[in-house]
């Protein structure tokens, strides 16, 4: 992350020697790299080039610019239903849901689905094309959820589908805190497609691509927001009461060689005081 002024940090450095030598070794993965970027500004003009039904480059699920075909989505479903253990007893929370391209999938499994976005354009085409009976949509950013009707009923399970890297480390911690008002911190919560900051290399893996990186970083567009490194959210969600299983992703999937998943599982509560993480309080 760059500092307040500008001036590179350890970690900047770091990620930068590594994509400059094209390699990076376990020991010298930075914990976390941030790179600040206005992402709903950037989802309101990814619609304005997209048409009514091209769901896929809607929310960037393209491969060398072409959308993912129907194999890649399903390899994610299968990721998200097999590290959730989904059943038709689950009320599933999709945050960043997008338009919903995965919401009304999974609500064929779920008991109820609740997606919640932040772009007001993506949550209307969810809603024009992927409704469902047992469905509902959401327009306001992820704290939102908290403050919302559950009719009684919290969810059992969470997912955040390839969106981790619209969020910073404090953002992280902000919405773990949102997750613990709305759950009591009981419920699993799945990040699919993770940036691994130990990959960055084999994203940025030319020379064309490492220019781009340079380019992207100084006006505030880079590609992917913020990478993470395991280490960190083994501590961040450590903090919350979680213990992570991080997962390679399919090499089917052609995020495989840069990104992985994690399932974020809450301790068990049965475990004796002394032994049981305190979850962070930051702000309650």
């Amino acid at each position: 992350m760059t500092g307040a002024l500008g001036a590179k940090t350890d970690e900047d450095s770091m990620a930068d020697q590594a994509i400059n030598q094209g390699a990076i070794r376990a020991t010298m993965s930075p914990r976390i790299v941030e790179h600040p970027r206005d992402w709903q500004s950037h989802w309101s003009a990814r619609l304005q080039v997209c048409g009514e039904t091209e769901f896929m480059r809607q929310v960037e699920r393209t491969y060398g610019g072409e959308s993912a075909d129907e194999e890649q989505l399903n390899l994610v479903l299968e990721a998200v239903i097999d590290g959730l253990t989904l059943s038709e007893r689950d009320i599933l929370l999709d945050v960043c849901c997008g338009n919903g391209l995965v919401t009304r999938r999974l609500s064929a499994i779920c008991r109820r689905v609740v997606g919640v976005d932040y772009s007001a354009g993506l949550i209307e085409i969810a809603k024009r094309h992927h409704s469902a009976g047992n469905v509902a949509y959401l327009c306001g950013p992820a704290d939102r959820i908290a403050s919302e009707p559950w009719e009684g009923e919290a969810p059992t399970k969470t997912l955040m589908c390839d969106s981790l890297q619209h969020f910073d480390e404090s953002g992280l911690r902000d919405f773990l805190l949102t997750m613990e008002r709305l759950t009591g911190g009981n419920s699993p919560i799945l990040f699919t497609g993770v940036p691994d900051a130990s990959k960055m290399s084999a994203f940025y893996n030319t020379e064309e691509r490492r220019a781009d990186y340079e380019r992207r970083k100084q006006n505030g567009t880079e590609a992917i927001g913020t990478w993470y490194g395991r280490e960190l959210l083994i501590e961040v969600l450590g903090e919350f009461g979680y213990e992570p299983e991080f997962r390679k992703q399919d090499s089917r999937r052609f995020t495989a060689h840069y990104r992985f998943d994690v399932v974020a599982r809450p301790i068990d509560d049965e475990l004796p005081d002394k032994a049981r993480p305190r979850r962070s309080r930051r702000g309650m």
